[in-house]
């Protein structure tokens, strides 16, 4: 499991299992993805 100590310094400790993200070029954006099922989640800001 992630882990996110210490507080307060906004950065993630290990890896997000189950995720993958591939690039968008049209949108310019990074786009989230089930590893297991294959579906698109979230787009990143």
């Amino acid at each position: 499991m992630a882990r996110n100590a210490p507080l307060g310094d906004s950065a993630r400790v290990g890896a997000v299992r189950q995720r993958s993200q591939v690039f968008n070029p049209v949108q310019q954006a990074w786009t989230k993805r089930d590893a297991v099922t294959g579906r698109f989640m979230d787009q990143k800001g």
